[in-house]
């Protein structure tokens, strides 16, 4: 074949008329296979004969129908997938609420003169420390007292005016508290006091009101809300820490007023209709007061504390989740606020108040002590619905000294240096056990603030909030106790199984299996490290470790996540 020659190809060829080409050895010239047929499509009077064939036509029209028949189905699917699929529930903050109650005059002074004994706790120690705070899954800041108080008393009702303190900081002080918490995205409570500190040096004597006061009790004596002019005066403290940022309000009487609520009932829809106080959300710890959708309230798992022992508060605390798990099953689809809110805490820091160490009388180790105290608080995080801890309970700080102090009204121990050790000239000092201070704690996984933390922290989820709470006792006592919580939208579940004896305890893993009604699981913490590891070793071996034993330490627990 002769070579092709240079330029352009002659006239009526293309490349495409070149099938194929190659080069000889000598790369010299290109050997061209020429074509020996042209390819073409239909004709267009083939195509019109093709369409108008009734078989092609039915395979068109069939083919079109299919395809919006798939389209459809898809689009059905898609809309299904959605509305059957777990919900995303948006539960508001004041329905999952973690409460942190701090006394201000005992937590931590910026200027270090709490530390060195010679001075007080202000608002500027607590928003120095607000970081802390919401690390340990906190969402709520209760602060108190936050008003000018009666240095002789140093308690939390003994308020001798309605301005905010300036021992403690000042009002630019506190504002700039509640600025640095919204901040870190935490609310913040505080004490609307119903009551003034005994004697002629309070607000309501200063001010000659008559029938202003009622019968006065201890430090504290009762406002009387009857009174226009007294109602006035709170009111416009109300409007006041609203101007500030404080997102709720306790309506305080501090244990005092009984069960003779109609008064406060009546006092807390003025603040209700009140327009400048229409985000404020109100609560009240008095004994009298019914959830009635206009105050929220706050209970004790334990009562007053008037039932004392180890056996008496678990079958009090028994009783209460009781009620509990019927209330989370009634409100499990409400999201909105209107289901009755209760806010569970298990201790107090006014004079009627306490911590659960000094409920615990028949129990005469420290150690134990606390670690008791510790199970309590992680049943109370594991309830549905809202809490409230004592400052100190995160770390199952024991109360101080009984004395002429307040054993309840703790220092903070923020460290372990000798001053958390020696005694305080105002405030009690909590009972020392090893590794009972902050810092020491924070490097610990399996420390009562660290699996408190975790807890607290899981709590701040949406779908953990609601849900269904069931508990049994996994042995023939309530010695080994199993709390399963079902959330909202969830296809998992979590449990907290506590040895409440002070001896070890044991259960089949095929037992466990059947009881939380699961066979895999993750550990999320433990109260001790060997024994963490070594169940969670159990629970993946499945079905081959199902006749090996768990066995609980002492006063242990296990917070457990099911797949």
């Amino acid at each position: 074949m002769p070579p092709i020659p240079d330029g352009p190809l002659e006239d009526g060829k293309t490349e495409n008329d070149l099938e194929s080409a190659k080069f000889t050895k000598d790369k010299e010239t290109v050997d061209v296979v020429q074509p020996t047929a042209k390819l073409i499509g239909l004709t267009k009077e083939q195509l019109e004969q093709y369409r108008n064939d009734p078989f092609w036509k039915a395979i068109r029209y069939a083919l079109f129908i299919a395809f919006w028949l798939v389209w459809l189905a898809m689009f059905v699917g898609a809309i299904l997938i959605v509305i059957m699929s777990p919900k995303c529930v948006d539960v508001e903050w004041q329905n999952k609420m973690t409460v942190y109650k701090i006394f201000s005059l005992a937590y931590k002074d910026v200027d270090n003169k709490l530390d060195l004994n010679a001075g007080f706790g202000d608002f500027d120690g607590i928003k120095e420390k607000l970081g802390e705070i919401k690390q340990m899954g906190i969402s709520v800041i209760w602060p108190t007292p936050v008003l000018n108080y009666d240095k002789n008393k140093l308690s939390p009702e003994a308020i001798i005016d309605l301005e905010i303190s300036t021992e403690l900081g000042g009002q630019e002080s506190f504002k700039e508290l509640i600025k640095s918490a919204h901040t870190k995205d935490l609310k913040v409570l505080v004490d609307l006091p119903l009551t003034v500190a005994s004697g002629n040096g309070n607000w309501v004597k200063q001010k000659e009101i008559k029938n202003g006061l009622l019968t006065p009790t201890g430090d504290a004596t009762l406002l009387n809300l009857k009174n226009p002019e007294i109602q006035e005066p709170l009111l416009a403290l109300a409007r006041n820490f609203a101007k500030l940022g404080v997102d709720a309000l306790n309506l305080a009487d501090y244990g005092l007023l009984g069960r003779n609520s109609e008064d406060l009932i009546n006092f807390a829809n003025k603040i209700n209709l009140d327009p400048e106080l229409k985000n404020i959300h109100i609560y009240s710890e008095a004994e009298g007061i019914q959830n009635n959708g206009k105050i929220n309230l706050i209970r004790p798992l334990f009562g007053t504390g008037e039932k004392k022992g180890f056996n008496s508060l678990l079958t009090k605390l028994n009783e209460n989740i009781d009620s509990i798990d019927l209330k989370s099953k009634n409100n499990e689809n409400n999201t909105n606020g209107n289901a009755e809110q209760i806010i569970w805490n298990i201790g107090n820091i006014n004079a009627k108040g306490y911590r659960i160490d000094q409920l615990l009388t028949d129990i005469s180790l420290p150690d134990q002590r606390r670690q008791i105290s510790h199970l309590f608080s992680l049943v109370e995080l594991f309830i549905p619905g809202s809490v409230s801890v004592l400052y100190g309970e995160e770390l199952a700080a024991l109360s101080g000294k009984t004395g002429n102090k307040n054993p309840n009204q703790i220092v903070y121990p923020w460290d372990n240096s000798s001053t958390y050790t020696k005694e305080n000239q105002f405030f009690a000092v909590p009972q020392i056990v090893k590794n009972g201070d902050y810092e020491s704690q924070i490097k610990d996984e399996h420390s009562p603030l660290k699996v408190f933390s975790k807890l607290a922290k899981l709590r701040q989820q949406s779908d953990f909030a609601l849900g269904q709470l069931i508990h049994n006792s996994l042995a023939t006592n309530l010695d080994l106790y199993l709390i399963n919580r079902y959330p909202s939208g969830s296809s998992g579940h979590y449990s907290l199984i506590i040895n409440w004896s002070g001896n070890g305890n044991s259960i089949s893993l095929k037992e466990l299996f059947n009881k939380i009604n699961s066979k895999k699981f993750t550990i999320l913490a433990s109260t001790d490290k060997n024994f963490g590891e070594e169940t969670q070793k159990l629970f993946d071996g499945g079905d081959e470790m199902a006749e090996q034993k768990i066995v609980f330490p002492a006063f242990s627990a296990l917070i457990l996540k099911s797949d």
